[in-house]
């Protein structure tokens, strides 16, 4: 009696722990910040599809020898050739010249969406709050968020890119938070005659509360407006801003930490760890920690690209989209290795059939049938593949990437339903990046391999209805269906061959 009722207190306090975290994950800053963030996934791909036609295409960034107008020019005197090691366009050539033209063409889409990354984050995760705190008009609240996002700035250009981001993400939040407090006031609604068109008596209704935010932002601002003055002077140049207070003081001592490989190495796999536990629990991992992590992402997809492009720097492998072409193979767990081998070695019955009714979906990384359907959540059976294989990929992506160096750095955001391999040649620009995808992979299948055995003993010792599994049959049937389309098809080359 004593056992049963310890047990009922950890079953109670367990299932307070996953209620919390459930509350976190649905938390409105969190929520806002996942939100905004995935508002720009769009335009991080459309950038990404500038930095493919710049590589993959016109063989910029020392890409020449795997791009098409590489291999192409190959066949013709003069165009390429190996300059200091290196393959490349002849200087002079029409080959170059094609490619610098194409270059700065698909550079201008890169260019622009990375380098303002800030002012479009700003937008969309002061829009996302707004509409999870309920007001009337988020984009006139958005609007808000990105003066602030100036104001705090002082609207210095170097904090318009991925350097601003943590002032995006705390310009957007703070000044959300005093419109939507100063809106529901009605004494600062400005009621406006019946005559005027509605927008502009929406937009007035909504000044007394932009006046107030503005006023509290720029008392942040102030301080450092006025230390500058002081110290070095008006019109000495650029102003000390509360945003670049933010970006030295907090953001870049975070993203040294990221760019050095041991920083980076638990950043990634506390993320990509915790990710899944909480998803085994039947929390989105991803959608809880998105918030927090996504600007270490996305500022790492940029630092690569400066990287490659010969800016300096690291490589790393924190950038935004290795998880989708490295790890999340199939989704969260590498479902689409429990796919395949459980096509080969799973008996039981109702898992069989549920693994192939979710294998289309898993080609393509949606894999609730098989999270849920299986189940691999809370399944303890599964509990050790489920958490190790991502953690044990992201480990040798890291070390192929950075310590080795070995595979080119992600420097593409690919869409998350890229299939396996196909993800891996998108987000590197390179066959490295290929190969690196399928020794993943084949480490994702060895490591699920035994567990989908062990639930095989498992079933058999509780009784379950298993189904024999006859490979040579099998292989037959495989054997058979070849041999007959190939009959065919040679009896319609025949009956074709007569008639003329």
């Amino acid at each position: 009696m004593q056992n049963f009722q310890k047990k009922e207190i950890w079953k109670q306090r367990w299932d307070n722990v996953v209620l919390s975290l459930g509350k976190l994950g649905e938390q409105r800053h969190l929520s806002a910040l996942r939100d905004g963030f995935a508002l720009l996934v769009p335009l991080m791909i459309a950038a990404s599809v500038g930095v493919i036609c710049m590589t993959f295409v016109f063989g910029w960034w020392q890409t020449t020898s795997t791009s098409l107008l590489g291999w192409i020019c190959w066949a013709i005197p003069g165009q390429v050739a190996k300059i200091n090691g290196v393959v490349d366009f002849v200087e002079g050539s029409v080959a170059k010249e094609i490619s610098s033209i194409g270059t700065f063409i698909f550079y201008a889409i890169w260019k622009g969406i990375f380098s303002f990354l800030a002012i479009f984050s700003t937008l969309s995760i002061s829009y996302s709050l707004a509409r999870i705190k309920g007001t009337k008009d988020p984009f006139i609240a958005s609007l808000i968020g990105l003066g602030s996002f100036m104001i705090l700035t002082y609207g210095n250009l170097d904090l318009f890119g991925t350097n601003g981001l943590l002032v995006s993400i705390f310009a957007s939040i703070v000044s959300i938070e005093l419109f939507t407090f100063f809106e529901k006031n009605e004494k600062l609604q400005l009621k406006m005659p019946a005559g005027v068109p509605p927008a502009v008596g929406r937009a007035f209704s909504k000044l007394f509360p932009t006046i107030f935010t503005t006023l509290i932002i720029i008392g942040l601002q102030a301080p450092f407006i006025i230390t500058t003055s002081l110290t070095t002077g008006f019109g000495a140049g650029d102003w000390f801003s509360f945003g670049q207070a933010v970006s030295i003081g907090i953001q870049a001592p975070f993203l040294d930490l990221a760019s050095d490989s041991s920083g980076s190495f638990a950043i990634g796999f506390s993320f990509i760890f915790f990710g899944g536990l909480l998803w085994f629990f039947g929390l989105h991992g991803q959608n809880i920690l998105t918030g927090v992590f996504s600007p270490i992402f996305i500022a790492g997809l940029q630092t690569n690209q400066d990287f490659i492009a010969g800016k300096g720097g690291s490589p790393t492998v924190l950038a935004d989209g290795m998880q989708d072409a490295f790890i999340y193979f199939g989704g969260t767990g590498v479902t689409l290795a429990f796919v395949f081998m459980g096509l080969l070695f799973a008996k039981r019955k109702v898992e069989r059939e549920i693994i192939k009714f979710g294998t289309a979906p898993a080609i393509f990384n949606i894999n609730e049938p098989i999270l849920f359907g299986v189940p691999l959540i809370l399944n303890f059976t599964y509990v050790i593949p489920f958490l190790i294989v991502q953690v044990g990929l992201f480990t040798t992506t890291w070390l192929a990437i950075e310590v080795l160096r070995w595979v080119p750095p992600v420097i593409v955001k690919i869409p998350w339903t890229a299939p396996v391999l196909i993800g891996g040649f998108l987000a590197t620009s390179s066959w490295q990046g290929i190969i690196l995808a399928a020794f993943n992979y084949a480490i994702a299948c060895l490591i699920w391999w035994p567990f989908i055995l062990i639930s095989n003993a498992k079933a058999k010792k509780n009784n379950e209805e298993l189904i024999k599994i006859d490979y040579r049959a099998s292989l037959s049937k495989i054997k058979s269906k070849f041999i007959k389309k190939s009959n065919k098809k040679q009896e319609k080359d025949d009956d074709q061959t007569g008639e003329k």
